[in-house]
């Protein structure tokens, strides 16, 4: 797969990720009702986004000869990029709304 594939299928990631959040605001107290449907739609936007994070992080190190330099690059990146988001939309949703975080959810997807 080249860059520019991975790329778009990451960024479709995000756009599902923002529509299973609209589902979730759309159905408020009714949620139970689709709750497997709604499981699925997140473990399918789960394996679509790690597995083109690993893909991007297996191009990345192509430049690379030696493993070492690879698994330095993935757990790094890996742990940064999880504190990150975590401490990015965990605040947003701290400190203004749902609202604020679904909407940065659909820019990042676009």
């Amino acid at each position: 797969m080249t860059n520019k594939n991975i790329n778009i299928i990451y960024r479709l990631s995000f756009l599902s990720m923002t529509m299973i959040f609209a589902i979730l605001l759309f159905l408020k107290e009714n949620i139970y009702k689709y709750a497997y449907v709604i499981a699925m739609l997140e473990a399918f936007t789960t394996a679509i986004y790690w597995s083109t994070y690993q893909l991007y992080l297996y191009n990345v190190s192509k430049e690379f000869k030696d493993i070492k330099n690879y698994m330095s690059i993935q757990i790094m990146s890996k742990y940064v990029i999880n504190i990150l988001f975590v401490l990015f939309f965990g605040s947003m949703i701290t400190f203004t709304s749902y609202k604020e975080v679904f909407l940065i959810s659909i820019i990042i997807g676009i």
